[in-house]
């Protein structure tokens, strides 16, 4: 019907070429065949899941394709945005498509996902991961379970023969027998020879900056045993001093925070023996010389512009620095090594580890 308005060359040539060619272009039965045994291939994932015994996927160039392994043979293809009803996008996004598909109001969902700490999410991302790789192998919806399903993907993952292999279990042995199990520290560092260095950095009021933060927050890993977590989330105004100490409470959420537990209070008592390592007297030092410095109620800020909050991590590093400077082996004692030199310093002094006293006498 187009040849009339054509080239009378070009209309020779399309009459010498086959139909299907013209359209489709070459091997079209071919194409045919292929699409249809894909198609019958893809009827029988979904009638019968098979049983993986492994499945990866790989992106490239924005593009995903899933290769899944079972007992009889290995097959691959590439993952559309419609594979299945609820995608793979992370795990937070993949917890609240749950809670969603439960029904829940979306107030709801946003309380109960504040209650899943970062670092949750991110240790069970990759678990979150595998099972919704198994469930497009099997042709299910990774937020509908069952029990079967369940079991299954855990036989697979768990590979409960895996352990029971002869060469794998002697393997395993030999392993343990080169290196056996150990306490992290086999030894302790004396906490006499942090305070004699913090006593050199005296008075409060003459020192640097500099010098004062790193020292006000070894003080209170000394005298408190707690980790930099806790001394990153106090604030200026949960400080209440009284005539012969100081008390600091944490209400923010840390590490051992759980239901039924107390929030920790910090007691620091005014060491009038040796004024230069009173943690007491440096806090109160610390503030008055920070007063104009702050623009936020966290008690920790740099002693370098902007001085915004800093983190635990930078509050490890200051630790570090008085324990380097003090002679202690940094390249095999940590930051967190105080908390077990100064119970363990404790301990030897007789004083009572009982968890429902709050603070720690050197």
């Amino acid at each position: 019907m187009l040849r009339g308005n054509l080239n009378k060359t070009l209309a020779e040539t399309l009459t010498e070429l086959p139909v299907s060619s013209q359209i489709f272009g070459d091997n079209l039965d071919d194409r045919i065949k292929a699409a249809k045994a894909l198609d019958k291939t893809a009827e029988e994932l979904r009638a019968k899941p098979v049983s993986v015994v492994s499945a990866v996927s790989i992106t490239i160039n924005n593009t995903t394709i899933v290769v899944f392994t079972t007992k009889t043979v290995t097959f691959m293809f590439q993952l559309q945005s419609s594979s299945v009803a609820f995608p793979y996008h992370g795990g937070r996004n993949y917890i609240r498509d749950a809670f969603i598909q439960q029904g829940l109001p979306a107030s709801a969902i946003d309380i109960m996902m504040s209650s899943i700490s970062p670092t949750t999410l991110r240790q069970y991302d990759i678990t979150w991961e595998k099972w919704w790789v198994y469930c497009i192998s099997c042709g299910r919806n990774s937020l509908m379970l069952s029990h079967s399903l369940i079991v299954d993907f855990l036989s697979i993952a768990l590979s409960p023969d895996l352990g029971q292999h002869p060469i794998i279990n002697k393997f395993c042995k030999r392993v343990y027998n080169m290196r056996p199990s150990a306490p992290r520290y086999a030894s302790s560092w004396d906490p006499s020879n942090i305070l004699t260095y913090l006593s050199s950095l005296a008075p409060n009021e003459e020192i640097s900056l500099k010098q004062l933060s790193i020292k006000l927050i070894t003080l209170l890993a000394l005298v408190t045993a707690h980790r930099m977590q806790t001394f990153f989330l106090i604030q200026v105004q949960n400080v209440v001093c009284k005539s012969s100490s100081m008390e600091i409470k944490v209400p923010s959420h840390i590490k051992t925070s759980g239901k039924g537990r107390l929030q920790p209070v910090l007691v620091l008592p005014y060491f009038q023996q040796n004024p230069s390592i009173c943690a007491a007297s440096t806090r109160s030092c610390y503030l008055s010389r920070t007063a104009e410095l702050r623009s936020c109620d966290r008690l920790f800020i740099p002693f370098k512009r902007p001085h915004n909050p800093v983190s635990s991590q930078t509050l490890g590093r200051w630790v570090k620095m008085v324990l380097n400077a003090s002679g202690i082996d940094t390249t095999q004692f940590s930051t967190h090594s105080t908390r077990h030199a100064t119970t363990f310093a404790a301990y030897r002094a007789g004083v009572s580890l009982d968890p429902k006293y709050s603070r720690v006498d050197l």
